[in-house]
């Protein structure tokens, strides 16, 4: 069957045959009906209808059955399937003649019409409305509602609105007039447009997106297809000559956002958004795009680089840290000028057609988006010789010659002949004073100087670390005669007593060669200067005395007698003032995290101070030494100095105390702590206890050994890493041993049973342990063997004690470690009554602790509270045993403090103390005041002695549940203090659990 074409065509043809059936009218005629006028004005604007002469549209008139198929055979432009049906017989007993044949068999055959139950089809038949409806739905491309015909196709007409207005005029079995149909036709076709909805607000996406919120106009909604990509236009705010190219949009009418898509973004600048060519006077900030790289495979073996595809933040690019190389240690790296490009030098070199794993974590573009666990395989290959790419003087003594890659060379600090160096024709007498692979270049320090003018010179020999020698080098550079002294052009202030000042050129050094002529002073007081690099001598560090007091904004650094490669000299004093920022703002940590071996990295906002600041976690604390500083954000401390050396692993809390930066206030950091969580340290070792026992059969017997914490599988799971010692201290390899059946190791890592077959009798013989390693990779005990003595057994399980350490729970100590129990494996007996368990836990610290929860309150000052074995099954230790004895009765001891209520007694004077159980006091009245302090409103104490203090009926100091203290006066509030020092229960001698400014209200 053919298919109906697009609805533009419909339309067109459809409302032409309208104008075809209906007279035209003119253009100011009217009907007495307005909902016709108007669909009649809609189809005139549109162009589809015209008036007449007489201006009469004959909207009462009806129209016929074949007039309606015909209409809609051309507005679907299906007439060409009608001429096809020209001179077919007629599907319809009353078809045969007529002039619409051809165009009712084409509807026949297209499913638009089916005729009548009698074989006719009543062509001159007007249309009914029931019929229109079916028609218009089905031109309209919808679909019917649910339901049979007609209510399917009456119903999806009327929902879609096609009679708005006209509802009551029209129904099933109505024949329809002309200007319902013209009502119908308008609102299927040309429906009147939805106002625009209104941007409400625009906010910033990624960099290739931004959001607009839309609120619909009134009375309506939103609807998928309500925006396009071309109702947005986006501007430069600053230049609305430039756009930014829209690309899509789509709307989630559910929210009223709209996600558009854009060109790339220029990160921070202001773009302004225009709707269906109207200004919203709303703007956003281009975003800055998602920071990615790209590592180029090295083509050398010293140094690479990272491609970045933003700017970055030069503070984030912290060398084997936030960019590292899996198995090499970087030596430094550089931002070139691009600020996207990283040049990253090894300390030691790659090696030839190996492949390596770049890592970048945390590197930050300048607007704050992160590089996280971005990780890139490179594979090295070194296939070129390094060329020299440039040569210069930087005076007449000193040769800078930059190759185009890294060059295999050291510095040199005494002048030797080198026979890779020719200059007019002699070798160089000179030493070279600086090899950077940073810059790939190497500077020579000449003997002699040379004369003014151009210089000739032959490079051969250097080679990469590939050992690739050069390509040979004849060039020319010029020299330019140096007459100036040198001129300090920089100074850095680093802290109160320290400054970093930098000369334009080389300085002499005086007669100690890290230490350069001449004098230097700080606002008048001499300073001690250094050489920063005694090799390349540009960079003096000056030792303030007296340090810069606090607050001093300007530092005047006065100069003399300081000398130059050939000679010349600062012969009059020389004044350089350095400003210092004003800094005001403490430092704070940016980032902890811990290294391996528990090493704990910190890494600060600003350049700290590197001798004040005290570190503690738990019991140890230490001051920070300037050892664990590498540079002036990053404190590295080692795990012995914060209690981490050892330790299996779990979280911490580290305080910083005293920490200051090293701006000239010195501003102090906040004491902070900081939470880690430590990596396991602690070396696994075996058990001192291990068991032998009878096999499954009387003539099998098993060696079970027990470690310490759970182990690598594979590493105890390998019989080769197990030495049987005999009692001649002959070792045999376990697979060797007679007898031996095999290992079998348990589900928990825990422990490995060793199977024998014919009872084996064990005396002085050992087992050795070799490379076996826990979870974290630690070896085991010593250099990673362990000996297991097999001279004894596991003891039995016993219980060591029992406490009550609160109002339900029993913590239980037995003699092994346990690896499952039970709550059921005790009861708890109080009296002649009896109480079961309902919970019990393992310390995860000591795994021969339980803490077993009470189905009841345990009575603390009962002297017969008693727990006893239950069932015995249902415990086990590490070394597979359940409990020994299960007749065993432990008495509970009392370590539960008692608790004190606090309430106003009889009379507004009187406060009256209730314990939670039987108490005794161990004072006399000449310390009343260290137990109970009883402050006024005013703040201050009231003095107690004997005479304030009373004791419940029948009670004294050395067993009472009761206290009233009377106070000297009468007052509105009592401030109450209770010290644990001088009240413990009767029994166990727990202390009272503290009660601190309690406050109690008079009656």
């Amino acid at each position: 069957m053919k298919k109906f074409k697009r609805l533009i065509a419909i339309v067109t043809v459809l409302l032409f045959a309208l104008t075809i059936v209906a007279p035209a009218f003119a253009q100011d005629e009217a009907t007495t009906n307005p909902v016709y006028d108007d669909a009649a004005k809609v189809l005139k604007d549109k162009g589809v209808l015209q008036g007449n002469e007489n201006g009469d549209l004959m909207l009462d008139k009806t129209l016929t059955r074949a007039e309606v198929v015909t209409m809609i055979l051309r507005a679907t432009g299906q007439e060409d399937v009608a001429e096809e049906y020209a001179d077919a017989d007629a599907s319809f007993s009353d078809t045969a003649d007529h002039w619409a044949k051809k165009y009712i068999e084409a509807a026949k055959e297209l499913g638009i019409v089916n005729g009548y139950p009698d074989g006719t089809f009543k062509p001159e038949a007007p249309i009914k409305f029931e019929e229109l409806c079916k028609l218009l739905v089905a031109a309209a491309n919808e679909t019917p509602a649910a339901g049979k015909w007609p209510l399917n196709y009456v119903k999806k007409a009327l929902d879609l609105g096609f009679f708005n207005g006209i509802e009551d005029e029209v129904g099933i079995g109505q024949v329809v007039v002309r200007g319902q149909a013209a009502v119908g036709f308008a609102a299927a076709f040309f429906p009147p447009e939805k106002p625009a909805p209104v941007v409400k607000d625009v906010q910033p996406g990624d960099n290739t997106s931004f959001v607009v919120t839309l609120e619909p106009a009134a009375g309506y909604t939103l609807e998928d297809g309500d925006v396009t990509a071309a109702d947005f236009e986006v501007k430069d705010a600053a230049d609305e000559t430039k756009t930014l190219a829209v690309k899509d949009a789509t709307l989630d009418v559910a929210t009223g956002k709209v996600k558009v898509t854009t060109d790339p973004q220029v990160a921070g600048k202001t773009y302004k958004v225009f709707f269906r060519g109207q200004d919203t006077t709303k703007t956003f900030a281009g975003a800055p795009v998602d920071l990615t790289a790209d590592v180029p495979n090295p083509d050398n073996l010293k140094s690479f680089t990272i491609k970045f595809n933003d700017e970055v933040d030069p503070a984030t690019l912290v060398k084997n840290d936030t960019i590292k190389v899996d198995g090499k240690d970087i030596y430094d790296l550089k931002l070139l000028d691009d600020n996207k490009t990283v040049y990253v030098v090894l300390s030691d070199k790659f090696d030839q057609f190996t492949k390596y794993n770049v890592l970048i974590n945390g590197v930050k573009s300048k607007f704050g988006k992160t590089l996280t666990n971005f990780s890139k395989e490179v594979s090295v290959l070194d296939s070129k010789q390094p060329e020299v790419t440039k040569v210069e003087a930087l005076n007449p003594k000193q040769i800078k010659v930059t190759f185009s890659e890294p060059i295999n060379e050291t510095k040199s600090d005494l002048y030797s002949l080198r026979d890779k160096v020719k200059v007019n024709g002699l070798y160089i007498t000179a030493k070279i004073t600086s090899v950077d692979p940073l810059t790939n270049s190497i500077v020579f320090e000449l003997y002699s100087a040379l004369t003014k003018g151009t210089q000739n010179i032959e490079i051969t020999g250097y080679q990469d670390f590939a050992n690739y020698t050069m390509v040979a080098k004849q060039t020319t550079f010029d020299v330019q005669e140096d007459i100036k002294a040198p001129t300090l052009v920089k100074a850095t202030f680093q802290d109160k007593q320290t400054i970093i000042v930098e000369f334009d050129e080389p300085l002499v050094s005086g007669t100690d060669s890290t230490v350069p002529y001449g004098t230097f002073k700080v606002n008048g007081n001499v300073a001690t200067a250094k050489f920063v690099d005694n090799t390349n001598n540009t960079q003096v560090k000056l030792t303030l005395s007296p340090a810069l007091s606090f607050g001093t904004l300007l530092a005047a650094i006065t100069y003399q007698n300081q000398k130059d490669l050939v000679g010349n000299t600062v012969s009059t004093e020389q004044t350089y003032t350095l400003s210092i920022t004003d800094d005001t703002i403490p430092p704070v940590i940016n980032n902890i995290e811990v290294l391996d071996g528990n090493t704990v990295k910190v890494v600060f906002s600003k350049p700290m101070s590197k001798t004040d600041g005290t570190v503690t976690q738990g019991t140890t604390s230490n001051n920070v030494q300037s050892s664990w500083w590498t540079d002036d954000y990053t404190l590295q401390i080692p795990a012995d100095k914060v209690g981490l050396a050892s330790v299996n692993g779990g979280n911490y809390t580290i305080k910083f105390e005293n920490f200051k930066d090293m701006s000239i206030r010195g501003n102090a950091m906040l004491t902070v702590e900081k939470p880690i969580t430590a990596k396991d340290t602690v070396k696994p070792v075996v058990s001192d206890k291990f068991k032998v026992e009878n096999g499954s059969t009387s003539d099998y017997d098993v060696v079970k050994i027990f470690f310490s914490e759970p182990m690598n599988r594979d590493t105890i799971a390998n019989v080769s890493s197990y030495v049987y010692v005999d009692a001649g201290n002959n070792e045999y390899p376990l697979s060797a041993v007679s007898n031996f059946t095999g290992l079998t190791v348990a589900s928990d890592n825990k422990s490995v049973t060793i199977g024998f077959k014919n009872a084996r009798t064990f005396t002085t013989e050992k087992f050795k342990l070799f490379a076996m390693k826990d979870l974290a990779g630690n070896l085991i005990e010593t250099n990673g063997v362990a000996v297991v003595s097999l001279i004894g057994s596991a003891n039995a399980l016993v219980i060591n004690s029992a406490k009550a350490t609160s109002a339900t729970e029993v913590t239980v100590t037995f003699n092994n470690k346990i690896v499952s129990v039970d709550p059921r494996i005790l009861k708890l007996k109080v009296g002649n009554s009896e109480f079961a368990f309902s919970s019990a836990t393992i310390d995860t610290t000591n795994s021969n602790v339980v803490k077993f929860t009470a189905t009841t309150n345990i009575p603390a000052d009962t002297a017969n509270t008693s727990i006893s074995i239950w069932d015995s099954s249902k415990i086990t230790d590490i070394y597979g045993q359940n409990y020994r004895n299960s007749t065993d009765t432990f008495v509970v001891n009392d370590g539960i403090a008692p608790t004190v209520t606090i309430a106003t007694g009889d009379n507004s004077k009187q406060i009256k103390l209730t314990f939670s159980e039987t108490v005794k006091a161990t004072y006399d009245s000449q310390v009343y005041a260290s137990i109970i302090m009883v402050k006024v409103a005013d703040g201050s104490f009231v003095t107690l002695d004997s005479s304030n203090v009373a004791y419940g009926s029948g009670e004294n100091k050395d067993g009472f549940k009761t206290l009233i203290i009377t106070a000297p006066e009468a007052t509105t509030d009592y401030y109450i203090t209770v010290s644990p020092t001088y009240i413990k229960d009767a029994l166990a001698g727990n202390a009272v659990e503290p009660q601190i400014n309690v406050k109690v209200t008079s009656k």
